[in-house]
Protein backbone atom coordinates (compact mmCIF):
# COMPACT_ATOMS: atom_id res chain seq x y z
CA UNK A 1 0.00 0.00 0.00
CA UNK A 2 1.39 3.61 -1.04
CA UNK A 3 1.97 5.80 1.80
CA UNK A 4 0.33 9.35 1.06
CA UNK A 5 1.30 12.59 2.60
CA UNK A 6 -1.90 15.04 3.07
CA UNK A 7 -0.80 18.60 2.04
CA UNK A 8 -4.07 20.00 3.79
CA UNK A 9 -3.98 17.96 6.81
CA UNK A 10 -0.50 19.38 7.84
CA UNK A 11 0.85 22.28 7.51
CA UNK A 12 3.77 23.86 5.32
CA UNK A 13 6.55 23.33 7.75
CA UNK A 14 5.07 19.68 9.33
CA UNK A 15 4.97 18.57 5.42
CA UNK A 16 8.36 18.97 4.82
CA UNK A 17 9.81 17.47 7.84
CA UNK A 18 7.88 14.48 7.61
CA UNK A 19 9.20 14.37 3.60
CA UNK A 20 12.60 14.94 4.98
CA UNK A 21 12.07 11.94 7.52
CA UNK A 22 10.19 9.86 4.75
CA UNK A 23 13.30 10.43 2.22
CA UNK A 24 15.60 9.15 5.31
CA UNK A 25 13.54 6.35 6.27
CA UNK A 26 13.68 5.49 2.06
CA UNK A 27 17.41 6.07 1.86
CA UNK A 28 17.91 3.42 4.84
CA UNK A 29 15.72 0.75 3.53
CA UNK A 30 16.95 0.93 0.11
CA UNK A 31 20.76 0.48 1.30
CA UNK A 32 19.69 -2.62 2.73
CA UNK A 33 18.63 -4.73 0.57
CA UNK A 34 19.61 -5.80 -2.64
CA UNK A 35 16.53 -6.94 -4.15
CA UNK A 36 15.72 -4.84 -7.07
CA UNK A 37 12.44 -5.85 -7.01
CA UNK A 38 11.96 -4.47 -3.64
CA UNK A 39 14.09 -1.17 -4.24
CA UNK A 40 12.16 -0.34 -7.19
CA UNK A 41 8.83 -0.86 -5.86
CA UNK A 42 9.84 1.09 -2.58
CA UNK A 43 11.14 3.93 -4.91
CA UNK A 44 8.20 3.97 -6.82
CA UNK A 45 5.61 3.98 -3.76
CA UNK A 46 8.17 6.71 -1.96
CA UNK A 47 8.37 9.25 -4.71
CA UNK A 48 4.69 9.06 -5.19
CA UNK A 49 4.32 9.75 -1.11
CA UNK A 50 7.04 12.41 -1.50
CA UNK A 51 5.30 14.42 -4.15
CA UNK A 52 1.60 13.65 -2.87
CA UNK A 53 0.92 12.20 -6.29
CA UNK A 54 -1.29 10.44 -8.29
CA UNK A 55 0.64 8.11 -10.17
CA UNK A 56 4.25 6.59 -10.24
CA UNK A 57 6.58 5.29 -12.82
CA UNK A 58 10.07 3.96 -12.74
CA UNK A 59 12.38 2.49 -15.84
CA UNK A 60 15.35 1.38 -15.97
CA UNK A 61 17.31 0.79 -19.40
CA UNK A 62 20.22 -0.20 -20.56
CA UNK A 63 21.86 2.82 -22.80
CA UNK A 64 24.37 1.21 -24.86
CA UNK A 65 21.52 -1.50 -26.13
CA UNK A 66 19.28 0.80 -25.82
CA UNK A 67 16.61 -0.90 -24.41
CA UNK A 68 14.04 -0.82 -21.31
CA UNK A 69 14.96 -3.64 -19.02
CA UNK A 70 12.85 -2.69 -15.74
CA UNK A 71 9.23 -1.16 -15.32
CA UNK A 72 7.43 -0.78 -12.40
CA UNK A 73 4.32 1.91 -12.46
CA UNK A 74 2.25 2.95 -9.99
CA UNK A 75 -1.60 4.24 -10.67
CA UNK A 76 -3.65 4.75 -13.85
CA UNK A 77 -0.86 5.28 -16.24
CA UNK A 78 -3.19 5.13 -19.93
CA UNK A 79 -1.50 2.67 -22.27
CA UNK A 80 1.39 2.71 -20.50
CA UNK A 81 2.53 -0.31 -22.62
CA UNK A 82 4.39 2.74 -24.75
CA UNK A 83 6.50 3.25 -21.99
CA UNK A 84 7.75 0.17 -22.49
CA UNK A 85 9.75 1.68 -25.85
CA UNK A 86 13.21 3.22 -25.64
CA UNK A 87 12.92 5.15 -28.52
CA UNK A 88 9.11 6.60 -27.34
CA UNK A 89 10.25 7.28 -23.96
CA UNK A 90 13.37 9.10 -25.25
CA UNK A 91 11.66 11.68 -27.53
CA UNK A 92 9.58 12.42 -24.10
CA UNK A 93 9.81 14.73 -21.00
CA UNK A 94 11.38 11.30 -18.97
CA UNK A 95 14.02 11.23 -22.23
CA UNK A 96 15.03 15.24 -21.56
CA UNK A 97 15.21 15.14 -17.97
CA UNK A 98 17.91 11.80 -18.57
CA UNK A 99 19.75 13.62 -21.64
CA UNK A 100 20.15 17.04 -19.18
CA UNK A 101 21.12 14.85 -16.17
CA UNK A 102 18.38 17.33 -14.88
CA UNK A 103 15.91 16.66 -12.47
CA UNK A 104 12.45 18.98 -13.22
CA UNK A 105 8.93 19.54 -13.66
CA UNK A 106 6.24 20.42 -15.72
CA UNK A 107 2.74 22.10 -15.13
CA UNK A 108 1.06 20.22 -18.66
CA UNK A 109 3.38 17.79 -20.99
CA UNK A 110 1.14 17.69 -23.13
CA UNK A 111 2.19 21.91 -24.23
CA UNK A 112 5.64 21.46 -22.80
CA UNK A 113 8.72 22.41 -25.73
CA UNK A 114 10.53 20.03 -24.20
CA UNK A 115 9.04 17.01 -25.25
CA UNK A 116 8.69 15.99 -29.40
CA UNK A 117 5.81 15.80 -31.46
CA UNK A 118 6.11 11.21 -30.78
CA UNK A 119 5.97 11.39 -27.05
CA UNK A 120 3.66 10.29 -24.75
CA UNK A 121 1.26 12.71 -23.68
CA UNK A 122 -1.40 13.37 -20.92
CA UNK A 123 -3.51 16.45 -21.32
CA UNK A 124 -3.35 18.57 -18.67
CA UNK A 125 -0.77 16.16 -16.91
CA UNK A 126 1.65 17.98 -14.69
CA UNK A 127 4.45 15.96 -14.03
CA UNK A 128 8.05 15.71 -11.91
CA UNK A 129 11.15 13.66 -13.45
CA UNK A 130 13.95 12.84 -12.43
CA UNK A 131 17.45 11.13 -14.00
CA UNK A 132 18.54 8.20 -11.66
CA UNK A 133 22.57 9.12 -12.50
CA UNK A 134 25.87 7.03 -10.78
CA UNK A 135 29.06 8.32 -12.39
CA UNK A 136 27.51 10.15 -15.27
CA UNK A 137 25.94 7.23 -16.56
CA UNK A 138 22.22 6.94 -16.80
CA UNK A 139 20.71 3.79 -14.78
CA UNK A 140 16.93 4.76 -15.15
CA UNK A 141 14.48 7.92 -14.42
CA UNK A 142 11.46 8.22 -12.14
CA UNK A 143 8.45 9.97 -12.53
CA UNK A 144 5.16 11.09 -10.51
CA UNK A 145 2.11 12.69 -12.32
CA UNK A 146 -1.13 14.56 -11.19
CA UNK A 147 -4.05 14.40 -13.52
CA UNK A 148 -5.77 17.85 -14.68
CA UNK A 149 -7.64 17.92 -11.34
CA UNK A 150 -4.55 17.08 -9.12
CA UNK A 151 -2.14 20.12 -8.12
CA UNK A 152 1.22 21.16 -10.09
CA UNK A 153 4.17 19.86 -8.24
CA UNK A 154 6.35 22.40 -6.64
CA UNK A 155 10.48 23.16 -6.70
CA UNK A 156 10.60 21.29 -3.28
CA UNK A 157 8.67 18.65 -4.83
CA UNK A 158 11.32 18.42 -7.39
CA UNK A 159 14.18 18.69 -4.84
CA UNK A 160 13.16 15.72 -3.25
CA UNK A 161 12.93 13.69 -6.18
CA UNK A 162 16.44 14.75 -7.27
CA UNK A 163 17.43 13.47 -3.49
CA UNK A 164 15.52 10.38 -3.90
CA UNK A 165 16.97 9.59 -7.28
CA UNK A 166 20.68 9.69 -6.29
CA UNK A 167 19.67 7.30 -3.06
CA UNK A 168 18.16 4.98 -5.98
CA UNK A 169 21.48 5.37 -8.22
CA UNK A 170 23.51 3.70 -5.27
CA UNK A 171 20.69 0.98 -4.64
CA UNK A 172 20.27 -0.10 -7.88
CA UNK A 173 24.06 -0.13 -8.48
CA UNK A 174 24.66 -2.29 -5.48
CA UNK A 175 21.80 -4.50 -6.24
CA UNK A 176 23.61 -5.34 -9.70
CA UNK A 177 26.63 -5.37 -7.97
CA UNK A 178 25.05 -8.26 -5.80
CA UNK A 179 23.92 -9.85 -8.65
CA UNK A 180 27.29 -10.16 -10.32
CA UNK A 181 28.50 -11.42 -7.24
CA UNK A 182 25.91 -14.55 -7.16
CA UNK A 183 26.23 -14.92 -10.46
CA UNK A 184 29.99 -15.65 -10.69
CA UNK A 185 31.54 -15.19 -7.66
CA UNK A 186 35.67 -15.10 -9.29
CA UNK A 187 34.64 -12.85 -12.13
CA UNK A 188 32.69 -10.60 -10.12
CA UNK A 189 35.57 -10.24 -7.27
CA UNK A 190 36.44 -6.64 -8.17
CA UNK A 191 32.95 -5.39 -8.39
CA UNK A 192 32.52 -6.96 -4.46
CA UNK A 193 35.44 -5.54 -3.28
CA UNK A 194 33.97 -1.95 -4.32
CA UNK A 195 31.28 -2.52 -2.74
CA UNK A 196 32.58 -3.71 0.61
CA UNK A 197 34.69 -0.65 0.56
CA UNK A 198 31.86 1.35 -0.35
CA UNK A 199 30.17 0.25 2.95
CA UNK A 200 33.11 -0.15 4.70
CA UNK A 201 33.51 4.06 4.15
CA UNK A 202 29.64 4.69 4.81
CA UNK A 203 29.33 2.72 8.30
CA UNK A 204 32.72 4.05 9.16
CA UNK A 205 31.89 7.38 8.34
CA UNK A 206 28.44 7.72 9.86
CA UNK A 207 29.04 5.82 12.85
CA UNK A 208 32.01 7.44 13.94
CA UNK A 209 30.47 10.66 13.01
CA UNK A 210 27.27 10.15 15.15
CA UNK A 211 29.08 8.22 18.18
CA UNK A 212 31.71 11.30 18.08
CA UNK A 213 28.77 14.29 18.22
CA UNK A 214 26.89 12.17 21.15
CA UNK A 215 30.51 11.19 23.08
CA UNK A 216 31.48 15.19 23.14
CA UNK A 217 27.75 15.87 24.53
CA UNK A 218 27.81 13.04 27.16
CA UNK A 219 31.33 13.70 28.07
CA UNK A 220 30.19 17.43 28.93
CA UNK A 221 26.85 16.24 30.81
CA UNK A 222 28.58 13.64 32.74
CA UNK A 223 31.86 15.23 33.65
CA UNK A 224 30.74 18.27 35.50
CA UNK A 225 28.68 16.43 37.88
CA UNK A 226 30.96 13.66 37.97
CA UNK A 227 33.29 15.87 39.13
CA UNK A 228 31.48 17.08 41.57
CA UNK A 229 30.92 14.05 43.43
CA UNK A 230 34.39 13.09 43.05
CA UNK A 231 35.29 16.57 44.68
CA UNK A 232 32.93 15.90 47.47
CA UNK A 233 33.64 12.57 48.16
CA UNK A 234 37.48 13.63 48.53
CA UNK A 235 36.82 16.03 50.73
CA UNK A 236 34.84 13.92 52.80
CA UNK A 237 37.27 11.20 52.91
CA UNK A 238 39.82 14.00 54.14
CA UNK A 239 37.82 14.87 56.78
CA UNK A 240 36.78 11.61 58.14
CA UNK A 241 40.10 11.11 59.38
CA UNK A 242 40.41 13.92 61.44
CA UNK A 243 36.36 13.31 62.92
CA UNK A 244 37.55 9.54 63.31
CA UNK A 245 40.05 10.97 65.75
CA UNK A 246 38.21 13.14 67.10
CA UNK A 247 35.84 10.65 68.14
CA UNK A 248 38.36 8.15 69.81
CA UNK A 249 38.88 11.42 71.93
CA UNK A 250 35.75 12.02 73.24
CA UNK A 251 35.24 8.33 74.11
CA UNK A 252 38.44 8.35 76.19
CA UNK A 253 36.91 11.48 77.52
CA UNK A 254 33.59 10.19 78.49
CA UNK A 255 35.31 7.02 79.51
CA UNK A 256 37.20 8.72 82.06
CA UNK A 257 34.25 11.13 83.31
CA UNK A 258 32.47 8.38 83.65
CA UNK A 259 34.08 7.63 87.05
CA UNK A 260 33.15 10.91 88.17
CA UNK A 261 29.88 10.95 89.96
CA UNK A 262 29.03 14.23 88.82
CA UNK A 263 29.55 13.55 85.65
CA UNK A 264 27.68 10.16 85.36
CA UNK A 265 24.26 10.73 84.31
CA UNK A 266 25.22 12.77 81.04
CA UNK A 267 28.17 10.10 80.18
CA UNK A 268 25.44 7.18 80.38
CA UNK A 269 23.32 9.27 78.04
CA UNK A 270 25.61 9.65 75.74
CA UNK A 271 26.93 6.58 75.97
CA UNK A 272 23.56 5.26 75.04
CA UNK A 273 22.98 8.05 71.79
CA UNK A 274 26.11 6.65 70.25
CA UNK A 275 24.89 2.95 70.19
CA UNK A 276 21.18 4.17 68.96
CA UNK A 277 23.58 5.93 65.88
CA UNK A 278 25.73 2.67 65.73
CA UNK A 279 28.41 5.06 66.10
CA UNK A 280 31.04 2.40 65.66
CA UNK A 281 29.68 0.82 62.77
CA UNK A 282 29.36 4.16 61.14
CA UNK A 283 33.49 5.03 62.14
CA UNK A 284 33.99 1.64 60.49
CA UNK A 285 31.65 2.26 57.13
CA UNK A 286 31.90 6.25 56.22
CA UNK A 287 35.44 5.48 54.84
CA UNK A 288 34.65 2.22 52.96
CA UNK A 289 31.72 4.09 51.36
CA UNK A 290 33.49 7.04 50.27
CA UNK A 291 36.43 5.01 49.35
CA UNK A 292 33.87 2.83 47.07
CA UNK A 293 32.13 6.39 45.75
CA UNK A 294 35.89 7.54 44.66
CA UNK A 295 36.50 4.44 42.81
CA UNK A 296 32.80 4.37 41.20
CA UNK A 297 33.05 7.93 40.16
CA UNK A 298 36.81 7.60 38.35
CA UNK A 299 35.09 4.51 36.34
CA UNK A 300 32.55 6.87 34.86
CA UNK A 301 35.40 9.59 34.25
CA UNK A 302 37.79 6.45 32.62
CA UNK A 303 34.10 5.14 30.69
CA UNK A 304 33.94 8.83 29.38
CA UNK A 305 37.55 9.47 28.12
CA UNK A 306 37.45 5.78 26.53
CA UNK A 307 34.24 6.61 24.65
CA UNK A 308 35.45 9.90 23.41
CA UNK A 309 38.88 8.61 22.23
CA UNK A 310 37.10 6.03 20.58
CA UNK A 311 34.65 7.97 19.06
CA UNK A 312 36.78 10.70 18.09
CA UNK A 313 36.55 10.79 13.96
CA UNK A 314 40.79 11.97 13.94
CA UNK A 315 42.29 13.11 10.87
CA UNK A 316 42.34 12.35 6.90
CA UNK A 317 46.09 11.01 7.83
CA UNK A 318 47.56 9.15 9.40
CA UNK A 319 49.90 10.01 12.05
CA UNK A 320 51.70 8.45 15.31
CA UNK A 321 49.38 6.35 17.06
CA UNK A 322 49.92 4.99 20.48
CA UNK A 323 48.49 1.26 20.11
CA UNK A 324 49.10 0.42 24.15
CA UNK A 325 46.19 3.35 24.40
CA UNK A 326 44.06 2.51 21.34
CA UNK A 327 43.79 -1.20 23.15
CA UNK A 328 42.78 -0.31 26.42
CA UNK A 329 40.12 2.06 25.35
CA UNK A 330 38.90 -0.34 23.18
CA UNK A 331 38.57 -2.89 25.98
CA UNK A 332 36.88 -0.34 28.09
CA UNK A 333 34.18 0.22 24.82
CA UNK A 334 33.82 -3.25 24.60
CA UNK A 335 33.76 -4.45 28.70
CA UNK A 336 30.08 -4.37 28.58
CA UNK A 337 30.83 -7.30 25.43
CA UNK A 338 33.06 -9.33 27.46
CA UNK A 339 33.16 -9.19 31.39
CA UNK A 340 30.16 -11.37 31.75
CA UNK A 341 31.96 -14.19 29.63
CA UNK A 342 35.35 -13.60 30.02
CA UNK A 343 38.18 -12.31 31.98
CA UNK A 344 40.59 -9.74 30.27
CA UNK A 345 44.18 -9.91 30.51
CA UNK A 346 46.40 -6.93 28.58
CA UNK A 347 50.25 -7.75 28.47
CA UNK A 348 51.00 -4.49 26.67
CA UNK A 349 54.74 -3.88 25.98
CA UNK A 350 55.91 -0.64 27.69
CA UNK A 351 58.33 0.35 25.03
CA UNK A 352 56.56 -0.42 22.03
CA UNK A 353 56.89 2.63 19.64
CA UNK A 354 54.15 4.49 17.78
CA UNK A 355 52.86 3.45 14.46
CA UNK A 356 51.61 5.45 11.67
CA UNK A 357 47.75 4.67 11.57
CA UNK A 358 44.30 5.72 12.08
CA UNK A 359 43.34 5.47 15.42
CA UNK A 360 39.61 5.86 15.28
CA UNK A 361 40.07 2.48 12.26
CA UNK A 362 42.34 0.54 14.25
CA UNK A 363 39.93 0.68 17.02
CA UNK A 364 37.28 -0.22 15.23
CA UNK A 365 38.96 -3.03 14.33
CA UNK A 366 40.31 -4.09 17.33
CA UNK A 367 36.32 -3.55 18.62
CA UNK A 368 35.25 -6.25 15.94
CA UNK A 369 38.19 -9.05 17.31
CA UNK A 370 37.40 -8.32 20.69
CA UNK A 371 33.64 -8.71 20.46
CA UNK A 372 34.20 -11.90 17.67
CA UNK A 373 36.37 -13.48 20.88
CA UNK A 374 33.79 -12.07 23.32
CA UNK A 375 30.37 -13.98 21.09
CA UNK A 376 32.64 -16.82 21.04
CA UNK A 377 33.09 -17.78 24.70
CA UNK A 378 29.36 -16.50 25.46
CA UNK A 379 28.04 -19.60 23.00
CA UNK A 380 30.62 -22.09 24.36
CA UNK A 381 29.45 -21.42 28.10
CA UNK A 382 25.85 -20.51 27.43
CA UNK A 383 24.59 -23.56 29.78
CA UNK A 384 27.42 -22.69 32.17
CA UNK A 385 28.45 -20.10 34.72
CA UNK A 386 32.35 -20.24 33.89
CA UNK A 387 34.01 -17.63 32.12
CA UNK A 388 36.74 -17.90 29.38
CA UNK A 389 39.76 -16.04 28.79
CA UNK A 390 40.99 -13.20 26.22
CA UNK A 391 44.31 -12.31 25.99
CA UNK A 392 45.67 -9.09 24.37
CA UNK A 393 49.99 -8.53 24.14
CA UNK A 394 52.14 -6.30 21.95
CA UNK A 395 55.70 -6.48 21.04
CA UNK A 396 57.67 -4.72 18.80
CA UNK A 397 59.01 -7.10 15.91
CA UNK A 398 62.22 -6.00 13.99
CA UNK A 399 60.13 -2.90 11.97
CA UNK A 400 57.18 -4.01 12.48
CA UNK A 401 54.45 -4.15 15.90
CA UNK A 402 52.69 -7.28 16.33
CA UNK A 403 49.21 -7.51 18.22
CA UNK A 404 47.81 -10.57 19.38
CA UNK A 405 44.55 -11.92 20.55
CA UNK A 406 44.31 -14.85 22.01
CA UNK A 407 41.24 -16.26 23.64
CA UNK A 408 40.42 -20.29 25.17
CA UNK A 409 37.05 -20.32 23.29
CA UNK A 410 36.03 -23.20 20.42
CA UNK A 411 38.30 -22.00 17.90
CA UNK A 412 38.08 -21.62 14.15
CA UNK A 413 37.50 -24.86 12.12
CA UNK A 414 40.50 -26.12 10.00
CA UNK A 415 38.25 -25.97 6.76
CA UNK A 416 36.99 -22.05 7.03
CA UNK A 417 40.03 -20.49 7.93
CA UNK A 418 41.12 -19.54 4.38
CA UNK A 419 36.86 -18.00 4.21
CA UNK A 420 36.75 -15.87 7.30
CA UNK A 421 37.52 -12.88 6.11
CA UNK A 422 35.25 -13.09 2.86
CA UNK A 423 32.73 -10.74 2.93
CA UNK A 424 29.29 -11.25 4.07
CA UNK A 425 30.69 -14.80 5.19
CA UNK A 426 29.29 -15.83 8.40
CA UNK A 427 28.78 -19.06 11.20
CA UNK A 428 26.43 -17.07 12.90
CA UNK A 429 22.81 -17.94 12.62
CA UNK A 430 20.61 -15.60 9.73
CA UNK A 431 19.73 -12.14 11.45
CA UNK A 432 22.34 -12.49 14.30
CA UNK A 433 25.65 -11.85 11.77
CA UNK A 434 26.31 -9.72 8.56
CA UNK A 435 29.26 -11.67 7.81
CA UNK A 436 31.51 -7.94 7.31
CA UNK A 437 33.07 -8.00 10.66
CA UNK A 438 36.42 -9.26 9.94
CA UNK A 439 36.03 -8.53 6.34
CA UNK A 440 36.07 -4.82 7.25
CA UNK A 441 39.04 -5.43 10.10
CA UNK A 442 41.37 -7.34 7.25
CA UNK A 443 40.56 -3.90 4.87
CA UNK A 444 41.62 -1.97 7.29
CA UNK A 445 44.55 -3.27 8.52
CA UNK A 446 45.98 -4.80 5.33
CA UNK A 447 44.27 -2.48 2.62
CA UNK A 448 44.68 0.98 4.72
CA UNK A 449 47.55 0.18 6.63
CA UNK A 450 49.84 -2.10 5.00
CA UNK A 451 49.77 -4.67 7.60
CA UNK A 452 49.26 -8.35 8.29
CA UNK A 453 46.56 -10.28 9.83
CA UNK A 454 47.44 -14.21 10.89
CA UNK A 455 45.80 -16.67 11.71
CA UNK A 456 46.96 -19.62 14.19
CA UNK A 457 45.72 -22.30 15.81
CA UNK A 458 46.23 -21.24 19.77
CA UNK A 459 43.77 -24.47 20.54
CA UNK A 460 42.04 -24.56 22.45
CA UNK A 461 40.65 -21.11 21.47
CA UNK A 462 41.61 -18.92 18.61
CA UNK A 463 44.63 -17.10 17.75
CA UNK A 464 44.85 -13.61 15.52
CA UNK A 465 47.81 -12.01 14.82
CA UNK A 466 47.96 -8.29 13.69
CA UNK A 467 51.36 -6.87 12.34
CA UNK A 468 51.60 -3.41 11.62
CA UNK A 469 54.95 -1.56 10.09
CA UNK A 470 56.49 1.31 12.10
CA UNK A 471 56.04 3.82 9.40
CA UNK A 472 53.71 2.88 7.26
CA UNK A 473 52.12 1.04 4.33
CA UNK A 474 55.01 1.39 1.64
CA UNK A 475 53.02 1.70 -2.10
CA UNK A 476 54.75 -1.89 -2.82
CA UNK A 477 52.53 -2.87 0.38
CA UNK A 478 49.56 -1.10 -0.56
CA UNK A 479 49.62 -2.89 -3.94
CA UNK A 480 50.14 -6.24 -2.87
CA UNK A 481 47.87 -6.78 0.21
CA UNK A 482 46.49 -9.91 -0.53
CA UNK A 483 49.11 -12.02 1.01
CA UNK A 484 49.32 -10.25 3.89
CA UNK A 485 46.50 -12.73 4.54
CA UNK A 486 47.72 -16.11 6.22
CA UNK A 487 48.67 -18.15 9.29
CA UNK A 488 50.61 -17.34 12.21
CA UNK A 489 53.54 -19.21 13.62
Amino acid sequence: MTIRLDPGAIGQEQRQVAQLELLLEAGKALTSTFDLDAILARLVDTSMALTGAERGLILLFDTGAETITNFVSRGDWEDDIKYRSYDRVMQGFMGYAVRTRTATSSADISTDSRTSSDAIRFPGTSVVAAPIVLDDVALGVVMTANGPNGPEFSETDVSLAKMLAGHAAVAIKNAALYREILASRDSARRAHEELQQAQTRLVAAQKMEAIGSLAAGVAHEINTPIQFISDNASFIQAATGPLAAMADACTEFLRKAGSHPQFARDVAALGRLWRDIEGDYLLEEIPIAVADTLEGAERVAAIVRAMKDFAHPGSETKGPTDLNRVIRTTAEVSRNEWKYVADMELDLATDLPPVAGHPGLLGQSLLIMLVNSAQALAEQHRSTTEKGHIRVSTRRDGEWVEIRIADDGPGIPPEIVDRIFDPFFTTKEIGKGSGQGLSIARSVIVDKHGGEILVGDDRPGALFVIRLPLDGPSRDKQDDGDHRQGNAG
